[in-house]
């Protein structure tokens, strides 16, 4: 195969790549999840992860972690759902239903590893939650609901039934499990973080309703 035949050939398998990732972004920006903007409409998959890529950017340095990283780990983080769909995960799971979410996400990893490969292994070293930055981005990812929460007054929280006690006790049962999960010193910033915007989110409650 001659040099010219080669980058040609190169040129299609980006082609048909593109294709295939034009169809997984658009599909991914069709699942919409619990949390909403403040004027009620939901919030959507692709809404959720530019959040957390951007505040990627901005906490990255202050951990000393390269931001081109911690962005690559945000975009790819939930990409399963455009197929699994997302599972909403304000009031804890049952085992059983904690199980389905897994598979399905599985599933849809494999299925993206196969479309797509490269993004595919970008999941997967997201999953294995082995690096610095995929560790970051997925403690990060837990306070992006937190804004979420505090710029809509917690109206879903409450349409969920949830007082300011219930959702103050999730939040404390959810940073304990992520403090445990990641206790390495260099996450310290993003667990005071995570705190700092729980305690924002909690402020927006409305006195008169909790």
């Amino acid at each position: 195969m001659t040099n010219e035949e080669i980058r040609l050939r190169r040129l299609l398998d980006t082609s048909d790549a593109l294709e295939a990732l034009a169809a997984l972004a658009l599909r991914f920006g069709e699942v919409e999840r619990l949390t909403q903007h403040p004027d009620g409409r939901n919030e959507t998959d692709t809404t959720h992860t530019v959040m957390l890529a951007l505040a990627a950017v901005l906490v990255a340095p202050s951990m000393g972690l390269d931001p081109g990283e911690c962005v690559i780990m945000a975009l790819v983080h939930d990409l399963p759902e455009a197929y699994a769909g997302d599972t909403p995960t304000l009031v804890r799971l049952t085992p059983e239903q904690q199980a389905d979410k897994d598979a399905a996400e599985a599933a849809a990893t494999r299925r993206i590893r196969r479309e797509l490969p490269l993004i595919g292994a970008l999941i997967s070293k997201y999953e294995r939650q082995d690096t610095p930055a995929a560790r970051m981005v997925k403690v990060l990812d837990k306070v992006m609901p937190k804004l979420t929460h505090m710029l809509d007054r917690c109206t879903v929280a409450r349409k969920q039934g949830m007082t300011s006690d219930d959702l103050q006790e999730m939040q404390d049962q959810q940073a304990g499990h992520l403090r445990e999960r990641y206790p390495e010193r260099a996450m310290i910033p993003v667990h005071n973080l995570f705190d700092e915007m729980t305690a924002r989110c909690m402020a927006a409650y409305p006195e008169d309703l909790g």
